[in-house]
């Protein structure tokens, strides 16, 4: 019996311990890439691209892009005047694309359990055929 509950109290910690270290883990985005548009019957306009960040319904503008026009051929990299932390196992993102006449195009959520984390450089999002790349790097 006492086995047994050294045994769980070993892998509770250390769960716990691996959930503690998840929200350390920073991921430093650099640049944005508008992959796909598939969206119709959208006039010519200037577009650009806005990282949200959302805390208890509270929303937080931590970057955006320059214009690029909707005419011109996809894709097309985005830049960042300031590197931007971003804390996946703590906060909710989103990616959205704007135009500058029509407003919001597509809105992209980040959700962390979509993805298998290899320490990869770029994370893609698509959703209703808006994709965007995030760029940058783990620490």
């Amino acid at each position: 019996m006492k086995n047994r509950i050294v045994v769980f109290l070993v892998l509770s910690a250390l769960l716990i311990g691996c959930k503690k270290k998840n929200e350390k883990i920073e991921f430093t985005l650099n640049s944005l890439t508008l992959k796909s548009l598939k969206k119709e019957n959208l006039p010519k306009q200037n577009m650009y691209i806005k990282v949200i960040k959302t805390d208890n319904s509270v929303e937080e503008e931590l970057a955006v892009t320059g214009k690029y026009p909707s005419q011109y051929t996809l894709p097309v990299k985005f830049g960042l005047e300031n590197l931007i932390k971003m804390n996946f196992y703590k906060h909710t993102y989103f990616v959205v694309l704007y135009g500058d006449s029509t407003g919001e195009i597509g809105s992209n959520p980040i959700n962390i359990k979509d993805y298998k984390i290899l320490y990869p450089l770029d994370m893609e999002t698509d959703k209703d055929g808006v994709g965007i790349v995030l760029s940058g790097t783990w620490r």
